[in-house]
């Protein structure tokens, strides 16, 4: 054991570098840290090429691409697994350069001051080569430039051999480690997602669904015909459509979340049922659930490869027979509703058997507040579009 000792050492140094060293760097040192753990790995493969005469020491590429892997887990992500083969690569250059100048070290004939000559030429070509690669991604990582030595793509994209630069087509650009996920995203005031409908003063759309967007699951869609007043704002004073925004991948779907820009997604296998999905509420902190019963809806369906429209009428909801499954009893909380990616336009509250609102009411997609009921039955009218249609359902509040 005593005999591995130079090369344990240098095991448990990278050991260090890919377990221990990441602790120390925050969310924003990422890339100046997979630099330096890059480079570390080479010194270290040169050391240990260098100063080891056993042969254990030629395992050391693939043992540390195989002990990077489970840090992927811990402090990255499974796009970074690409990491392992550069360690492989780098820590596989680097004990070929320290192998040789062992050798070189060892041999002291003349036929070996002559190897020495061609090995030292190889070596300092070879270094050159390294030098400049690292010296391209390291300013390329600095001053955030395209790396020069590189391949423009056609998806606004420079590819080095150790950086990408994104170009996000808004002005901005951003050069990350190769390997690392990257998308052009709101990152700190770059540009911004705006619903122009709330600055138009008794502004109305047409009352149906309008499609956007939509990738290999979901379609997504604005609750109105709006499209062309949901825009992108850059820092440079343009603008896009937030639908060509997403077309061009200058933005991601997840970004309408930050800047709470409201839409609604369908999965894909779930467009053009037969019916109105069902739907549900209950009161916040519990989990029974009680069914809305539905009532008028129109509903567009598709019937021997043509689409159809089905309107059914029913009786105001006030005025229809309610069984227990579609009773729920209230306990002046949240009513938390449970639907399937519908969009509530409107809900009410009335009186058992009287068609005039009792009051107005707060809601969104998600929760309605009904405030305080006097004891007593109370009927509530959810209006609910889907990209198929709209739909009316009605469910029996009792208030004991």
């Amino acid at each position: 054991m005593k005999k591995y000792v130079k090369e344990l050492v240098i095991y448990v140094l990278q050991l260090f570098m890919f377990y221990i060293f990441p602790l120390f760097a925050g969310p924003t040192d990422m890339m100046g840290m997979v630099l330096l753990i890059i480079i570390s790995t080479f010194v270290l493969s040169v050391i240990m090429g260098s100063i080891s005469k056993e042969k254990i020491k030629y395992l050391y590429p693939i043992i540390v691409a195989v002990i990077f892997i489970p840090t992927v887990m811990l402090y990255y992500n499974l796009s970074a697994l690409i990491h392992s083969v550069w360690y492989l690569v780098v820590s596989a250059i680097g004990l070929f350069i320290g192998t040789i100048i062992y050798k070189l070290i060892q041999k002291n004939s003349v036929g070996g001051n002559y190897m020495k000559t061609i090995i030292k030429k190889v070596l300092i070509v070879i270094g050159f080569i390294f030098g400049i690669i690292l010296l391209d991604s390291i300013q390329a990582l600095v001053f955030d430039n395209n790396p020069i030595i590189g391949i423009q793509t056609r998806n606004m994209k420079k590819v080095g051999i150790l950086v990408d630069t994104h170009h996000c087509g808004n002005g901005k650009h951003d050069t990350v480690i190769k390997g690392f996920s990257y998308s052009c995203n709101y990152e700190g005031g770059n540009y911004t997602l705006v619903d122009e409908t709330k600055n138009k003063k008794d502004f109305a759309c047409d009352d149906a669904l309008e499609s956007f967007y939509e990738d290999e699951k979901y379609t997504y869609f604005w609750s109105c015909i709006k499209n062309d007043y949901m825009v992108v704002k850059y820092d440079d004073g343009s603008k896009e459509l937030i639908s060509e925004a997403l077309k061009n991948e200058h933005i991601e779907i997840q970004i309408l979340d930050k800047f709470n820009i409201s839409y609604i997604k369908e999965e894909k296998f779930q467009m053009y049922q037969e019916t109105p999905p069902e739907l549900f509420i209950y009161l916040d902190g519990e989990t029974n659930k009680a069914k809305a019963l539905l009532g008028t809806h129109s509903w567009k369906i598709i019937k021997d490869e043509k689409e159809e429209i089905i309107a059914a009428d029913s009786l105001h909801p006030s005025q229809i027979k309610y069984d227990d499954v579609n009773t729920l009893k209230y306990k002046n909380t949240k009513i938390k509703i449970d639907s399937m990616n519908a969009t509530i336009t409107s809900a009410n509250i009335y009186n058992m058997n009287k068609t005039e609102k009792l009051k107005k009411i707060s809601f969104d997609n998600e929760t309605i507040m009904l405030g305080d009921l006097q004891k007593g039955e109370y009927v509530l009218e959810i209006v609910a579009n889907y990209s198929q249609g709209k739909a009316y359902y009605g469910i029996k509040i009792v208030v004991e």
